[in-house]
C-alpha cells in the first residue's frame, strides 16, 4: 500500500517508521529544509509503550530513555512531595529529548524504507473511492492510497478535510490562558548546590503544584540533562502560539517565592522557550468524506500537555490504524479508517478532557487532587473506569494503562471484524 505523510514531526516519523516496516511504501514530505525540534521533553506513558513493544522497537529507544516506575506529585513552595502515583511495573514510563526521539525516529524510518523528502510544501490535498492525492507547490502530484497529515496544531489539512463542515476558522485552536516557558541545562550546573536536588532524585515525571503557576520537571540520566516547564496563567504580550524570546526575568519574578530547586534552577538559566497552551476542538471526524485522508496526532486532537499524554496517544493512535491495515486485509481504506475512528476518537477525546482539567488542578484551581489521600498511589490493584472522576486513582489508571491494540482486537471481535472483513 501507498502511503504518504505529511509532516516530518514526531507523529510523521513514528507512523513511517511503523508503517515502513510493516511493508508499506512510505514517502513523507517536510516542508522545512531539515528537521530542527524544539520544545521540552517527550514522554512515552505505559499505554503507549505497550504498543512499542509490539513494533519491537523497545531496545532501540531504551537507548535515549530513562525508565521511571511513577509521577511525583510536589508542592512548588516547599518542595514537599504531595503524592508518588507508581505505574505497574511491566510497563513503566519513558522520557527522553524532543531531539533525541526526533533524531532516532528519522533513522529507524529511512531503516524501515521510508523517503523523507525535505522543501515539499503541501498546497492541496484531495481524495475519493480509488486514491488521495498530494499537489506541492510547483505543480507536482503525488497519488496514493492513504494520506496522513501530522502537520500539526496548526494543520492546513485538516481546514480541507473538513471544509464541508462549516467555516474552516471553527476549527481552528483553542487558546488557552497559559503559558510555558521551556529551560533545558545541564546536570553538573544545578548539583554543585545542594539546594537544587530534588531536581535529580529521580528519572520521574515530578509536577510542581502552585497556585497560578505551576512546573513540569524530568532529569535525563542518558543525556545529564534536566528539563523544566514553567507554567504561568493570564496574559502575556505574545502574540503566536510559540516563539523563542522568552522573557526569564519575568519568569523569575513570578516564581521568587518558590522553593530553593526552582530558584536556583532560574538564576543559572539563560534563555528560554515559551508557547501558549492550545488545544483542537473536538472534531465530528478525523478524516476526509471520502475517507483516504486522515488527520493524526496534533492535527487531529492536539490537547493540553498536562496528562504528558500528547505523544503517547499518537503512538496509540499509529499503532491501531496499522494493526487494522494489516497485511492481508481485503477491507477498503475508508472501511479501515472508520473502524479506526471508532476506537481511538473516543479515548483521545477523554484523555484531552482530563490535560485541560488537570491544567487547573495544577494551578490550585480545582477541588480535588490526585491521589491527595494516598501517600503512595499503586496502581498495580486498581480498576480502569474512564467515566470516573479525573482526581481518582481509577481514572488515571485508565489513562495511563491502557491497551490500545487489545482494545482494537475487543472492538473486532464485538463487531465480528476482521482486519480483512471491515
Amino acid at each position: 500500500m501507498k502511503v504518504i505523510i505529511i509532516g516530518a514531526g514526531l507523529g510523521g516519523l513514528t507512523a513511517a517508521s511503523a508503517f515502513a516496516k510493516s511493508g508499506h511504501e512510505v514517502q513523507v514530505l517536510e516542508r522545512s529544509p531539515k528537521l530542527n525540534p524544539t520544545g521540552g521533553g517527550i514522554s512515552i506513558r505505559p499505554s503507549a509503550s505497550k504498543v512499542i513493544q509490539s513494533w519491537g522497537f523497545q531496545s532501540t529507544l531504551e537507548q535515549i530513555c530513562d525508565r521511571s516506575p511513577s509521577v511525583t506529585y510536589r508542592e512548588l513552595n516547599t518542595g514537599e512531595i504531595r503524592t508518588t502515583v507508581v505505574d505497574a511495573p511491566e510497563h513503566a514510563d519513558w522520557g527522553s529529548t524532543r531531539r533525541a526521539f526526533v533524531k532516532l525516529l528519522q533513522y529507524q524510518a529511512a531503516q524501515a524504507g521510508a523517503q523523507i523528502r525535505f522543501g515539499a510544501n503541501v498546497v492541496k490535498v484531495f481524495d475519493d473511492e480509488t486514491k488521495a492525492t498530494v499537489t506541492l507547490e510547483g505543480g507536482e502530484e503525488l497519488v496514493c492510497d492513504i494520506l496522513i497529515a501530522a502537520d500539526g496544531i496548526k494543520s492546513h489539512t485538516r481546514r480541507a478535510v473538513l471544509s464541508d463542515l462549516g467555516p474552516p476558522e471553527k476549527w481552528d485552536p483553542i487558546i488557552d490562558q497559559t503559558t510555558f516557558y521551556s529551560f533545558d541545562m545541564a546536570v553538573s550546573e544545578l548539583t554543585v548546590d545542594p539546594r537544587s536536588m530534588k531536581l535529580t532524585e529521580n528519572s520521574n515525571i515530578t509536577t510542581w503544584k502552585g497556585e497560578g503557576g505551576f512546573v513540569v520537571t524530568r532529569y535525563s540520566s542518558k543525556f545529564g540533562r534536566i528539563g523544566l516547564l514553567f507554567a504561568i496563567q493570564g496574559e502575556t504580550d505574545q502574540k503566536s502560539l510559540w516563539d523563542e524570546k522568552g522573557d526569564i526575568e519575568f519568569v523569575r519574578r513570578f516564581f521568587k517565592d518558590a522553593c530553593s530547586d526552582m530558584v536556583k534552577a532560574l538564576g543559572i538559566a539563560k534563555s528560554c522557550d515559551r508557547w501558549r497552551v492550545a488545544e483542537v476542538p473536538d472534531l465530528p471526524r478525523w478524516s476526509s468524506k471520502a475517507g483516504r485522508i486522515v488527520l493524526l496526532g496534533d492535527a487531529a486532537h492536539a490537547m493540553h500537555p498536562n496528562a504528558a499524554q500528547g505523544y503517547s496517544t499518537i503512538i496509540e493512535d499509529i499503532g491501531v490504524l496499522q494493526l487494522l491495515l494489516s497485511a492481508g486485509s481485503t477491507a477498503s481504506v475508508p472501511q479501515v479508517v472508520n473502524a479506526w475512528q471508532a476506537i481511538c476518537k473516543p479515548r483521545a477525546e477523554r484523555v484531552k478532557a482530563f490535560s485541560r482539567w488537570n491544567t487547573k488542578h495544577l494551578s490550585g484551581k480545582t477541588e480535588h487532587a490526585i491521589g491527595v489521600s494516598h501517600a503512595d498511589s499503586v496502581l498495580e490493584k486498581v480498576v480502569p473506569d474512564k467515566n470516573a472522576d479525573f482526581s481518582s486513582l481509577e481514572f488515571w489508571k485508565w489513562n495511563a494503562d491502557y491497551d490500545a491494540i487489545g482494545e482494537a482486537k475487543k472492538y473486532l471481535a464485538e463487531t465480528n471484524s476482521t482486519p480483512s472483513k471491515l
